[in-house]
């Protein structure tokens, strides 16, 4: 009998992470945030720029739209929508609790 030739099994590339997209106006907000929450939110975008689904995230959807999500990050609130088949997460706002909604 032959050897039986055993085929590697290929490397998967990792997931793809998602581009992010800022909407203008986001810079702006995410000035007159306070630098400790500054760098929180770059940290939250970074994570959900890699699993934007993550269960370790605070996502919920929002209502009466069709794709707008909204990821909590302590007292601040960042709103974006996500474009699954071109991979795209557009941030369209960020602020405080009270005055984002």
């Amino acid at each position: 009998m032959g050897r039986r030739q055993f085929e590697r099994p290929k490397k998967r590339a990792g997931p793809l992470m998602y581009k992010l997209i800022f909407h203008p106006q986001v810079k702006k907000q995410a000035k007159k945030l306070h630098p400790q929450d500054q760098k929180r939110f770059i940290k939250a975008v970074s994570r959900l720029e890699k699993s934007p689904f993550s269960k370790s995230l605070y996502i919920k959807r929002l209502i009466n739209t069709r794709s707008g999500y909204r990821l909590r990050i302590g007292d601040f609130r960042v709103l974006y929508s996500i474009n699954k088949k071109e991979k795209i997460i557009y941030v369209w706002e960020v602020g405080y609790r009270g005055g984002i909604y």
